[in-house]
């Protein structure tokens, strides 16, 4: 079983931060909910752009495939779940 990863506010630009310790899975369940929320604000390179419209379109393929019913396809959102989950 892989060990627990936990993370921390590094409190260098306010020495004072009350932030607790953050296990990764928390924290990508977070960062997931923070970019389905703004990921039309969210500007990236040009090169994510590629990767997670690629993906997205490999998703879609997938469940057109196996006739599986989807609504529209967010690449951004899609593709951070895919990264942040694998």
């Amino acid at each position: 079983m892989p060990a627990n990863v936990y993370y921390r506010c590094t409190k260098k630009v306010d020495p004072t931060c009350p932030e607790r310790y953050i296990n990764e899975k928390d924290l990508n369940i977070q960062l997931i909910a923070f970019i389905e929320n703004n990921y039309e604000e969210i500007e990236v390179t040009d090169d994510l752009a590629r990767r997670m419209h690629r993906h997205a379109q490999v998703v879609e393929h997938s469940l057109d495939t196996r006739g599986i019913e989807h609504g529209e396809i967010y690449p951004l959102p899609e593709y951070a779940r895919y990264v942040l989950t694998c």
